[in-house]
């Protein structure tokens, strides 16, 4: 029988070893829960038939090759994560494995149960419209699908399932622009001055150098993440930097990101740690959010909880030596949702619970208070307010530009052709556009 999809190897296992059933003389293994042999035991055959099967079974992450009648979706679903988990688990590319997770979701909900050989076009799309209902707009729709698809793809090669099945998983065509009931996506504007000044209050000291530099180099976030003093070269007048996970380093592209005089003053100070520590540390800046609140404490020790009684022994979560691009862009949104209070009609509220104890009301309580439509407006000015790390990206790109022209945009930005940072990053100039059509219009 295949591995469970519940029960699917995760970890390392040794192999079995050959094996003599000596009533009948052949050579067998027990291998995920079933015998296999091979003929006879001191037949050279024997041995090259084993050799070759635990070698299939270790490129298929461990795995027995079930029938491919008998496979579901969900069991295939369960042998595909344990390959994507090895390839997909190091470096920039660990984020892909979240957007499988969100991609396979609808697919396990609806068919799940239903065996893999029988999914089809009209399943898939089935699926795309569970995706298109709950959102997604469409290009994210027509990207988790490809990613559905790769899947089948997937089990084809590793002969799973035959070929014919995700032959016919291609004919179902991507979502085009206006064809289809899913919503368009916004695209990504720079992030004003004003509003990244009003947020720095409100932010760590490492998420505040973090953004500053995004503005400075015009780097994304995620190459900026896992910086280590090591990794930086000081040799030089300008220092620079040579991530080795970047967007294009599947592609064999080079990425340099450059720290001038700016960079690297308020670089300096993170520089004091060893070699190989992240400079920004989400654990670190927790401590020193801790510390600042110690420092501000009014209450004796004597009468209240010392610094570190509160604490679980084990936390289900704890902050990791670095930011994540999820733990980034989520800090930069809470200080954004605390610079950019909603109206005092929208805001959650302090309720009594007692004579002269309070509370915040919860998230239900929140909801049920404002009704639906004050629930839809609530959210539309947190939507309104808020801003994500990659805008500083297109920020910095529009200054660059405005300032140095294009090229300098281009390669501070590390796109190998101008294309891409005229149509996508950076702004044009309307005020120039504006002064000329003042002359000639």
């Amino acid at each position: 029988m295949p591995v469970h999809a519940s029960v699917a190897p995760t970890s390392k296992r040794k192999p079995p070893k050959l094996r003599h059933h000596k009533a009948s003389g052949q050579g067998f293994i027990h291998l995920d829960g079933r015998f296999t042999y091979f003929g006879r035991f001191d037949d050279p055959a024997t041995l090259e038939k084993y050799h070759r099967t635990i070698a299939q079974w270790m490129a298929a992450g461990q795995q027995s090759k079930p029938p491919a009648e008998e496979l579901t979706v969900k069991e295939l679903i369960a042998y595909f994560w344990v390959w994507a988990e090895e390839y997909y688990g190091q470096g920039r590319e660990a984020h892909e494995l979240s957007k499988y997770r969100r991609a396979l979701k609808p697919l396990k909900d609806l068919y799940g149960q239903s065996k893999a050989s029988d999914f089809g076009p009209l399943a898939l799309q089935t699926v795309r419209r569970r995706m298109i209902a709950s959102g997604w707009c469409r290009s994210t729709v027509n990207g988790m699908t490809i990613r559905v698809r790769n899947v089948f793809r997937w089990a084809t090669s590793q002969e799973l399932l035959s070929a014919s099945t995700y032959h016919a998983l291609l004919s179902v065509t991507g979502l085009r622009r206006g064809r289809s009931s899913a919503r368009e996506s916004e695209p990504i504007r720079p992030v004003d001055r004003a509003r990244i000044e009003a947020i720095r209050p409100f932010l760590s000291r490492q998420v505040a150098v973090l953004v500053e530099l995004q503005l400075l180099t015009g780097a994304r976030g995620g190459e900026l993440l896992g910086l280590r003093p090591h990794d930086i070269n000081q040799t030089d007048t300008i220092w620079t930097y040579l991530p080795e996970m970047h967007k294009t380093a599947h592609r064999g592209k080079k990425r340099i990101i450059y720290f001038g005089p700016k960079a690297q003053a308020i670089l300096r100070p993170f520089l004091l740690r060893s070699d190989n520590a992240c400079i920004f540390s989400a654990a670190e800046a927790e401590d020193e959010r801790r510390r600042e609140l110690r420092e501000v404490r009014r209450t004796p020790d004597s009468c209240g909880n010392r610094p570190g009684t509160n604490r679980r022994s084990q936390p289900k979560r704890s902050p990791g030596e670095q930011y994540t691009r999820g733990s980034y862009c989520q800090a930069i949104q809470y200080a954004c949702d605390l610079a950019f209070p909603p109206p005092p009609d929208l805001a959650r509220h302090r309720i009594a619970t007692g004579r002269t104890r309070t509370r915040w009301e919860t998230r239900i309580e929140w909801k049920s208070r404002l009704g639906e439509a004050k629930w839809a407006e609530l959210k539309a000015w947190v939507r309104n307010h808020r801003w994500q790390p990659h805008q500083l990206r297109h920020t910095a790109a529009t200054e660059i530009r405005r300032e140095f022209g294009l090229e300098a945009a281009q390669i501070a930005l590390g796109h190998s052709s101008a294309l891409v940072t005229e149509a996508v990053y950076a702004e044009r100039d309307m005020a120039k556009v504006e002064q000329v059509m003042m002359k000639i219009g």
